[in-house]
């Protein structure tokens, strides 16, 4: 069927002749229909001009005339941008955004927007002006987030490839839950979808999908051809740190993905600085660990992932909620409002101060790796309504707790990928996180997919997206 085939196979029976992209848009068109009104990850769907743009879309280049779903936090040309927010309904966007731009260049076709948390700020997909977003999985689960509905649709087959957004998280926590692959790659990869240059941005534009061949596929189409300027000064002070050489950051990564990388020095944990995985989570790691040593790499376990406690984090999370300047901060929710309100209290120069201190610390701790293998959460999805009607600082305090492996490294600006690992006694997926060093993604995204190539493909659950 083909929903199970992978983007790079669809692009290459497009470039062969054997499938048109107006029949891959319709299929993904009525896989949308059939199912999306129970998973909620799509909230607008461009099905006249998606079928417009797919008449008329050449057949050239890997991903030509492959679908893409598009988060809700970036900006597609005649189409709405809500944010997940009732303060933005006013909000149309005439133009593309830069990293939407470079999906449209590769002749891509965007199915349409998905699901998102308020401005991105919260784990979990479920911002009160959308139904909540589910788990693929188990719908009664979180489909995490912020990047909740991009995770959603690429899991049950909405959508070959998703484009997601990282600020603590957001791309490989829903992955992780989800069951997919997410990656979140070197401070500056990516182009910045809306040009912005500030050595102290945390977060970046990332791919999720099935496997990590098509998560690199539509990585070498957003991946800048230059190194960017974003942040350079601060990298290249974090790549002292990291002992890594000078070289930055290179498109073409599918070329060399198949070549495994040679022996590497991987430290593991199983906790964070808020406690212990559970059980479940734990045990898999393990078990990904004792892969990897047989694989020939240098494995061994280390103390728990740090660098900074959600109190220090907060000043960054909460200039994270500020990527909107302009909104009416009554028609926001509590939570994003307490966020606001608090990053009006930290200068540019603090917050800039806080990234380099925290950066600092974890990077001192990596000095002697090449790789970290973590998990992506220390939980399995958990329920849908978690963080429902709680109190401001509640809600932060979970929200912490999930972010708590994958915040330090948007700190640092070091990549990192979520790949599915195994599943809890709950069927329910289980992500195992490996962190690069900065601008090492190449080495990283090599060892993944090699590390995937040895992990058993997650079993499917008797849910009618992944039967049908």
């Amino acid at each position: 069927m083909l929903s199970d085939s992978s983007a790079v196979e669809i692009g290459e029976r497009i470039t062969r002749g054997e499938l048109r992209p107006l029949e891959v848009v319709e299929h993904y068109l009525g896989r949308i229909r059939d199912w999306d009104a129970e998973l909620a990850s799509f909230v607008e769907v461009h099905d006249e001009r998606v079928r417009r743009d797919a008449a008329r879309s050449p057949s050239s280049g890997p991903l030509a005339g492959v679908p893409v779903a598009i988060k809700d936090l970036n900006a597609v040309a005649g189409s709405h941008m809500r944010l997940g927010s009732a303060a933005t309904e006013w909000l149309w966007t005439p133009f593309d955004d830069l990293a939407v731009r470079r999906l449209r260049e590769a002749h891509m076709l965007m199915l349409g927007k998905t699901s998102t948390s308020e401005l991105g700020v919260l784990p979990v997909t479920e911002p009160k002006i959308h139904a909540p977003t589910r788990n693929p999985f188990d719908p009664e689960r979180s489909a995490g987030g912020s990047s909740g509905g991009s995770a959603a649709a690429v899991a049950a087959r909405l959508a070959p490839l998703a484009l997601g957004s990282d600020g603590a998280g957001s791309v490989r926590i829903p992955a992780a839950f989800c069951g997919v692959v997410g990656f979140k790659p070197s401070r500056g990869l990516i182009v910045n979808p809306f040009g912005l240059d500030a050595p102290d941005l945390i977060w970046t534009c990332g791919p999720i999908a099935r496997s990590v061949g098509d998560a690199v596929a539509l990585l070498d189409v957003l991946a800048t051809t230059s190194g960017s300027a974003l942040g350079a000064a601060f990298d290249r002070w974090q790549r002292r740190r990291s002992r890594h050489p000078e070289p930055g950051p290179k498109p073409g990564f599918s070329a060399t993905l198949e070549h495994a990388p040679e022996r590497l020095e991987i430290r593991y944990t199983t906790r964070s600085v808020l406690g212990d995985s559970d059980p479940c989570v734990a045990a898999t790691i393990e078990k990904v660990a004792k892969r990897l040593a047989a694989m020939g790499h240098r494995v061994r376990e280390m103390p728990a992932v740090g660098g900074t406690t959600p109190e220090e984090f907060l000043p960054l999370w909460q200039a994270n909620s500020m990527v909107m300047p302009r909104l009416d901060e009554r028609r926001l929710e509590p939570f994003t409002r307490w966020l606001r309100q608090g990053s009006r209290k930290v200068s540019r120069r603090q917050a800039r101060t806080l990234t380099h201190t925290i950066a600092r610390r974890v990077l001192d701790a990596f000095a002697d790796a090449d790789v970290w293998l973590t998990p992506t959460v220390k939980t399995p999805a958990p329920p849908v309504g978690l963080f429902r009607d709680l109190a401001p600082e509640e809600i932060f305090d979970r929200a912490a707790r999930v972010a708590a492996f994958t915040a330090p490294f948007n700190v640092t600006g070091q990549p990192a990928i979520s790949l599915p690992a195994g599943l809890s006694p709950d069927g329910l997926p289980i992500g195992a996180q490996l962190v690069g060093r900065l601008h090492g993604d190449e080495t990283l995204l090599r060892l993944a997919r090699a590390l995937e190539l040895e992990l058993p493909p997650l079993p499917l659950p008797a849910q009618p997206w992944f039967r049908r």
